[in-house]
């Protein structure tokens, strides 16, 4: 029963260490590609760029 316990506790704090990404997450430096793939677009999300992410004005 406590080697239970200590099993439990060392999961629960280094389970603790670890963080969620942000839900607006992007690729920092991705760039154009020069290949073509042939796929299909199920699904597409679209938001605003951060400050420093923006290339240009957007009106929101």
């Amino acid at each position: 029963m406590k080697r239970y316990l200590v099993v439990f506790l060392a999961i629960f704090v280094l389970t603790g260490c670890t963080s969620v990404p942000p839900l607006n997450f992007s690729v920092p430096n991705v760039g154009v590609s020069n290949k073509k793939i042939d796929a299909e677009l199920k699904s597409i999300t679209v938001s605003l760029a951060r400050p420093d992410e923006q290339k240009g004005d957007i009106q929101a």
